[in-house]
């Protein structure tokens, strides 16, 4: 499985990754996010941006929206695999989780699915990269 599938952590999708190596040292980040095994959380704040009176900003009764800030993270492992919290010492067979943050807008299309444009800053090795623009198709509201 890849951490930077839609809907699991975003920032890092296939992408982004050129643009992510430029932080590691002699190392390959893509090989970090595969496995077998995966473990994801996710942590995000909702606004109601258009929608019915009572919830949200802007009043509306056909197009509904939400405005998030988001915190995810993951870690992808093999059987053989030892997952480690110090991405400063990273070898073949150590695996550390990823993060990222970053604001995303959700937009409900007639209640059959969700477009999530969002932006994306991941914590990389060294600190925080740049952001990334991504978009996610979501199955539901």
């Amino acid at each position: 499985m890849f951490l930077g599938y839609p809907g699991f952590v975003r920032g890092y999708t296939s992408g982004s990754l050129n643009k992510h190596e430029m932080f590691l040292e002699n190392d390959s980040l893509s090989h970090m996010l595969i496995g077998k095994r995966i473990a994801l959380t996710s942590a995000e704040i909702r606004l109601p941006f258009t929608g019915p009176k009572r919830l949200a900003l802007i009043t509306s009764g056909i197009f509904f929206t939400e405005l998030t800030l988001f915190f995810d993270a993951g870690l992808a492992w093999d059987k053989v695999d030892d997952i480690s919290f110090n991405s400063h010492k990273i070898a073949d067979n150590k695996r550390f989780p990823v993060f990222s943050t970053g604001v995303s807008m959700r937009i409900n299309l007639f209640g059959a699915m969700v477009l999530e444009p969002y932006y994306a800053f991941p914590f990389i090795h060294k600190g925080i990269s740049q952001g990334f623009w991504g978009l996610n198709f979501l199955p539901g509201w």
